[in-house]
């Protein structure tokens, strides 16, 4: 596990940096090429979140509560106040989606999933006619382009709604600041950062070197944190 400080510090020593002006002993109030290594760790750990929104330590659970005639919601208006990206319903092919609701008088014993319906879909047949009045326990949801849920039938009452949420990229910026992404990992963002000092510094003979190694434990990263894919049935 490293923090920032000390990724900044293993990415000074790598490039030779440290010789030279010293081993930064604060990411606070850095200058000169010291700060342009902080805001190069900083970003190459901006860059490895954005490369997926599969990274399972992105993917948050949250709890809201539905609120009696109001049919769309915002992160917001679920409890969501930082770091949200987008909703995670599950996967298209999936029949049972992520989300779920229960009446808070009976209690999770209460508890059914809710059908993802495609937006367009949910907004030709339930954002239309008698849809866009009928009120009753939600069985169906769905995601418009905007990121508010719609729910159907309109709630009648104040559900309990459980789900997951894709959290925007986390910012490193005190000496502290430990990253989120698995403490195994961590040297990746060492390497994508060396990767932009390379580049800054037109050192074409060793960014070869440092994009394999970044690369290498990309791959690793993936392996470690995508989904299995299970085929089903067997080989002959």
């Amino acid at each position: 596990m490293a923090t920032y400080l000390q990724l900044v510090q293993q990415t000074a020593e790598q490039s030779g940096t440290v010789p030279t002006i010293g081993d930064p002993a604060t990411t606070a109030g850095a200058t000169g090429r010291i700060k342009r290594i902080c805001t190069w760790v900083s970003k190459a750990y901006e860059d490895i979140q954005l490369v997926s929104e599969d990274w399972r330590w992105l993917h948050a659970d949250f709890t809201g509560s539905l609120t009696t005639s109001v049919q769309a919601y915002d992160a917001g208006a679920l409890g969501i106040t930082t770091r949200f990206r987008r909703w995670v319903p599950g996967p298209a092919s999936d029949v049972v989606s992520t989300f779920s609701i229960y009446d808070p008088a009976l209690g999770v014993s209460d508890e059914t999933h809710l059908e993802l319906v495609p937006w367009e879909t949910f907004r030709k047949y339930y954002l239309f006619g008698e849809g866009q009045t009928k009120q009753g326990r939600p069985t169906k949801f769905s995601v418009a382009p905007d990121n508010r849920l719609y729910f159907h039938e309109i709630p009648d009452a104040g559900y309990t709604l459980r789900g997951v949420y894709y959290k925007s990229p986390q910012v490193l910026s005190s000496d502290t600041d430990i990253p989120e992404m698995p403490a195994a990992h961590h040297d990746l963002i060492v390497w994508r950062a060396l990767m932009r000092l390379a580049i800054f510094d037109e050192a074409v003979d060793v960014l070869p070197a440092y994009e394999r190694m970044y690369m290498n434990g990309l791959a690793m990263l993936k392996a470690d944190q995508f989904p299995v894919v299970r085929l089903a049935g067997g080989f002959a």
